[in-house]
């Protein structure tokens, strides 16, 4: 799950944080002021410095050496069902939510938009 949060954060194609991410980006930049300018500059290098620590969260939980004791790892256990259900239903909801949305906004007509 924490593969697919990860990758919703930093906007991969066919996952939910890429659509409202390109919107948010998108309309910023289809103002055509300088306020558009400088919001679409702000929120490109947000999402560049989400993906950075995004990729560092995977690097270090998954392919990084592990910093604990042993008797830590025997106290480790799977998260019981109030964790587990919320995060397996936004893990589908991230997966499956895009579809929705980019048909929702294809309906839409945004006049900010370049068509």
């Amino acid at each position: 799950m924490i593969l697919i949060g990860s990758f919703s954060l930093m906007a991969m194609p066919f996952l939910s944080g890429y659509y409202s991410k390109d919107l948010i980006i998108e309309s910023a930049y289809g103002q055509y002021l300088f306020s558009g300018f400088v919001v679409y500059w702000l929120a490109t290098i947000s999402a560049v410095f989400t993906s950075l620590y995004s990729i560092k969260l995977i690097f270090f939980t998954f392919l990084g050496s592990p910093n604990a004791t042993m008797s830590r790892f025997k106290n480790v256990h799977e998260p019981s069902l109030v964790i587990g259900i919320p995060l397996l239903i936004l893990g589908i909801m991230s997966i499956g939510f895009w579809l929705s949305f980019k048909r929702s906004l294809s309906r839409i007509r945004f006049p900010c938009f370049i068509s």
